[in-house]
């Protein structure tokens, strides 16, 4: 969804990520039982991980 670490690590801090609807913090961890995750980087990037 990015174009590099640095601009990722940019949106996390920008507050600008969501995993479910929830503000994606720098220590967030996930794991594969929270399967399907929505993804939202901003306003208009989305994606669904299964």
């Amino acid at each position: 969804m990015t174009s590099s670490k640095g601009e990722a690590r940019r949106a996390i801090s920008g507050r600008g990520v969501r995993i479910n609807g929830n503000v994606v913090e720098i220590d967030t961890m996930i794991s594969s039982q929270d399967l399907p995750i929505r993804l939202s980087l901003g306003r208009k990037r989305h994606t669904v991980v299964k």
